[in-house]
């Protein structure tokens, strides 16, 4: 693979080099070559011997060279769950140790993460304590030596987050939209807004509670609901016995004083200060159609407003859902960045190979290397398992230990640490571009564990330690997730149109999951639908591959659907009639697949499902005392004698309650 910020040469090698496990398609390594006989860098991932789960992860500086150095090595355990319980770090970036530093994770029998040390690192140990549905009550962290109370309302937000750190206390409160987006940061309890709380915030709290207009005349900018400290929505003397408690407890706290703003569709438009200074910074966002962001603005207040100009403009060029380059906006869109996208960890989403690019990993691990245009520098990028970016390489340094230009760290739950910098870095940010998206896919799989292509790697965000798999249905929980997640965003009355329920999964099969994936997911469904116990998800999800195998023109695979898990409808539409209906666009005689699943089919339910909708459209030729298969042998005997005069009756099935004597063809007269 070539392109931006990889290797170049003369020779067909140079580029970005995959290399696969013997008789797998996982990746097991990737080479950086220009055209010397070794590499310049070498990623390698190695597999248990009987799992499949990342045993360690290797960067290697100039493999086979005298100088050649381990740049950073991620070395797992994983428990009989498939939990990581050990991380040993060591490598040139971790300051080569011997032995490696070691992490040890730890697990309650709900597999939540209770706790981790690493020996050596001053940031550790963490200690992790929630509630029975999952809600994070507690952390402890050991430096700085402090502890984090988190207090959560009836929909499972977090009203406020208060620090404990004997001095200095962040006092954090949310407030969010009727949608769930955090609309506003701001210092809990702190009802001047002077971004601390302390005894001055007495006496405006004492004064939104006697004379609420009065309150806002002199503090303009304020928000009374600060001091809702029940959490009720309201400010009444409820609230003042817990205003006083936190007062006396966390005098003195700070915390972030931000309001976001998000559009129509819950994506993010604006960040910006609740109090702002000159030289604060306000970020505005603007999407495509896509919901990708294409545009961000930045503005420096200045003179004490905002300017009308934008002091900084980026624009986004994507293919799919990943980012190939950043334009300046102030220089007419002068290039600024180039990105180079490989495989994902999960060995998926070559870049512009899809239009869609939500697949696998969601491009999590997948970038490759970055053109920096204005520095005339390149940079490649190393990954641990969890796809969290490890080092930003430049292969063109002397050696291994110049040749890092920033290292990063993360606590167990992926958060970014303080990170490391090397000596005499140029880089005073990392250029890695994620797309919202992608970030929502991440969410959406950390129950795939740390699998490649099959089941992807635990990927990058705040999503914890990899989750251990409790069945083949993982995949099908985190499809059902997005799916779920998407009905919930319908209007009330596209709730109840189940067309709406199949056109959100059909959409995401067709253009949100990979081939490998899809195929998964239909034997997962066939060895699970059978005798009519299926769920409403997967009720949908039968339906939905009827349109997909539609479109696929495969006969054999939608007569093995049907003949394991027929769906009565379709939609609104009843099987017989969409089938003979809209599959005529994509096959001949679509309505003979229903009677090759009847006869092929072995399930109870499915023949009585089959059975019933050829009933309904072949009135004209029911018996009053023929067996089932003698009735489907006279349907499949006329229909092929008369399908050159058979044409489909346009009337029929419009609703689920058919006009008596309704048939699904009627005859042409004879010439």
């Amino acid at each position: 693979m070539t392109g931006p910020g990889l290797p170049t040469g003369s020779g067909n090698d140079y580029g970005a080099n995959y290399a696969y496990l013997t008789g797998t398609d996982f990746v097991q390594e990737i080479a950086f070559r220009n055209d010397n006989p070794n590499p310049l860098a070498k990623t390698v991932r190695q597999f248990e011997n009987t799992r499949d789960l990342v045993d360690y992860v290797e960067h290697v500086w100039r493999p086979g060279d005298p100088n050649q150095a381990t740049i950073s090595k991620y070395d797992y355990t994983s428990d009989s769950l498939a939990r990581r319980t050990n991380v040993q770090y060591s490598g040139v970036a971790f300051g080569s140790p011997s032995p490696p530093i070691s992490q040890t994770l730890g697990y309650n029998d709900r597999n939540e993460l209770t706790g981790s040390t690493r020996a050596g690192h001053p940031a550790f140990p963490f200690v992790y304590l929630y509630d029975p549905i999952g809600n994070r009550l507690t952390m402890v962290e050991n430096a700085p030596p402090e502890t984090t109370n988190y207090e959560r309302n009836s929909l499972n937000q977090y009203p406020r987050a208060t620090t404990e750190r004997g001095a200095n206390d962040l006092g954090q409160g949310y407030r969010y939209d009727a949608d769930g987006n955090l609309i506003e940061a701001y210092v809990a309890a702190d009802m001047n807004c002077d971004g601390v709380l302390n005894n001055f915030d007495i006496d405006a709290l004492v004064l939104a509670l006697t004379n609420l207009p009065g309150y806002y005349v002199q503090y303009p900018t304020c928000n009374h609901l600060n001091g809702d400290m029940n959490g009720d929505g309201l400010l009444n003397n409820w609230d003042v016995d817990l205003f006083t408690q936190y007062l006396v407890g966390h005098a003195g706290a700070t915390g972030l004083r931000l309001k976001f703003g998000w559009d129509a569709e819950n994506r993010l438009t604006l960040v910006e200060p609740l109090a702002p200074l000159d030289g604060d910074k306000k970020l505005t966002f603007a999407y495509d159609y896509l919901g990708r962001r294409v545009e961000k603005k930045v503005f420096v207040r200045t003179g004490g407003q905002w300017p009308a100009n934008a002091n900084e403009v980026r624009r986004f060029l994507w293919a799919g859902w990943l980012t190939l380059m950043e334009l300046d906006g102030l220089n007419e869109n002068a290039l600024v960045r180039k990105y180079t996208w490989g495989l994902d960890l999960a060995g998926l989403s070559e870049p512009g190979a899809r239009a869609t690019g939500l697949e696998g990993a969601g491009g999590i691990g997948g970038l490759l290397a970055v053109e920096d245009v204005p520095l005339a520098a390149s940079y490649v990028y190393t990954y641990d398992a969890n796809g969290n970016v490890g080092q930003v390489l430049d292969l063109a340094a002397a050696n291994a230990p110049t040749s890092i230009k920033a290292h990063y760290d993360y606590d167990p739950y992926g958060y970014l640490r303080p990170p490391f910098k090397h000596p005499g870095s140029p880089m005073s940010r990392t250029p890695v571009v994620m797309s919202l998206v992608s970030l929502l896919l991440v969410f959406s799989t950390v129950a795939n564990c740390d699998r490649e292509k099959s089941q992807p790697a635990r990927p990058k965000g705040d999503v914890g330690p990899p989750t251990p798999p409790t069945s083949s249905r993982a995949s099908n929980l985190d499809l059902r997730m997005i799916w779920e997640q998407a009905v919930d965003r319908l209007s009330p009355n596209d709730k109840g149109a189940p067309e709406k329920k199949v056109d959100i999964l059909t959409s995401l099969l067709r253009d949100r999951v990979s081939t490998a994936e899809r195929d998964r997911e239909f034997g997962r469904l066939l060895a699970t639908c059978g005798g009519g116990s299926m769920s409403s998800f997967d009720g949908t999800l039968a339906q939905s591959f009827v349109d997909i195998l539609l479109e696929e023109r495969d006969r054999d695979r939608l007569a093995t659907l049907l003949a394991h898990c027929c769906p009565g409808y379709v939609g609104m539409s009843p099987i017989e009639f969409y089938l003979a209906n809209y599959g005529q666009r994509f096959m001949a005689d679509p309505i003979l697949v229903l009677i090759d699943a009847y006869e092929r089919s072995e399930d109870a339910q499915s023949k009585e499902t089959i059975c019933a909708a050829l009933r309904r459209g072949f009135r004209r030729l029911r018996g009053h005392q023929e067996s089932d298969p003698e009735f489907i042998r006279r349907c499949k005997q006329w229909y092929v004698e008369n399908r050159s005069r058979v044409r489909l009756n346009p009337d029929y099935g419009l609703n689920r309650d058919w006009p008596t004597g309704e048939e699904l063809f009627v005859l042409e007269a004879a010439p």
